[in-house]
């Protein structure tokens, strides 16, 4: 059985939205593979992220709101990893058998590097489904890719090379057409800056000159 249509999936991902909005999460947006797509790169949408800015619960919280006042549209469930102490999300698409895995990224997860100064404000839009900016798309790609392309599963590595490195090149050419500097965005913080400017470097060491060019067109001194 196929999955769901991509209209389908635009469709779950401003319910989610609604939703968050109706438990008291106000400043969410999309991000990953889905915001890549909407920003104009092809990408096989298998999921659908969303990032929570300035959460006012934390994620269990936020889930089991979810579930509890619309239960027939969201469920939890244990995921296939043995051991796992956490319950995945999924939304079930209206007159259909489909459901689709919804991931939060919440903001206050050090881990996911999201600097404090981007706000709702700077959130752009597709129809009325927000993403998350182009330069911030961009960086969390750079980052999964950095983690991903040194790890010890094969999977993983695979995932960085055929998926996020060809993610990352797609976006640099919109952000150049576009003329976006993302170094120039200042109310992100120093920190974020020189993060972004390191996983630059280590994109551009691994692709060469041809990766270089493109990230000099959108103002990485690399």
């Amino acid at each position: 059985m196929s999955g769901p249509s991509y209209n389908s999936i635009l469709t779950a991902a401003g319910n989610i939205i609604e939703a968050l909005k109706g438990v008291g999460e106000t400043w969410c947006c999309l991000i990953g593979g889905l915001a890549v797509n909407l920003l104009g790169v092809s990408h096989y949408v298998a999921d659908i992220d969303i990032l929570v800015l300035r959460p006012q619960m934390d994620k269990e919280t936020v889930q089991d709101a979810l579930v509890y006042r619309w239960p027939y549209n969201f469920s939890l469930e244990t995921p296939l990893t043995p051991g796992a102490d956490f319950m995945k999300l999924f939304y079930h698409i209206p007159r259909t058998n489909h459901k689709i895995k919804v991931d939060l990224l919440f903001s206050t997860e050090l881990d996911l590097e999201i600097p404090y100064g981007l706000q709702a404000g700077h959130f752009v839009y597709s129809g009325n489904l927000p993403l998350a900016p182009l330069y911030f798309v961009l960086y969390h790609k750079l980052m999964g890719w950095d983690i991903r392309i040194s790890s010890p599963e094969n999977w993983k590595r695979s995932k960085a090379s055929q998926i996020d490195a060809p993610d990352i090149i797609s976006l640099c050419v919109i952000a150049a057409r576009e003329s976006l500097i993302p170094l120039s965005k200042s109310h992100l913080g120093r920190e974020y800056l020189y993060n972004f400017h390191s996983r630059v470097e280590a994109f551009v060491s691994w692709y060469g000159d041809d990766a270089r060019r493109l990230f000099r067109r959108i103002g990485f001194p690399v």
